[in-house]
């Protein structure tokens, strides 16, 4: 890839990586209170979806339980 290539693509890739992950984060937060059954029913549908969905879901909310944790 030559170098302007790059210097086009890249900021657009870090862009969209950006946006899944506050997507990822705020459908995190907004579980918060929910009752585990149903969180992972959600999961089983953002997995049918697309298995990235899911486990970008997942790690977002395993990111707000550590949070949570050191907090305590």
């Amino acid at each position: 890839m030559h170098a302007v290539q790059k210097k086009i693509i890249d900021p657009e890739l870090s862009s969209l990586k950006d946006q899944k992950a506050r997507l990822f984060s705020n459908i995190a937060a907004s579980m918060q209170g929910v009752p585990q059954f149903i969180i992972e029913r959600q999961l089983g549908h953002f997995e049918k979806v697309h298995p990235d969905y899911a486990a970008g879901v997942r790690k977002a909310l395993a990111e707000l339980a550590q949070k949570a944790k050191a907090a305590k």
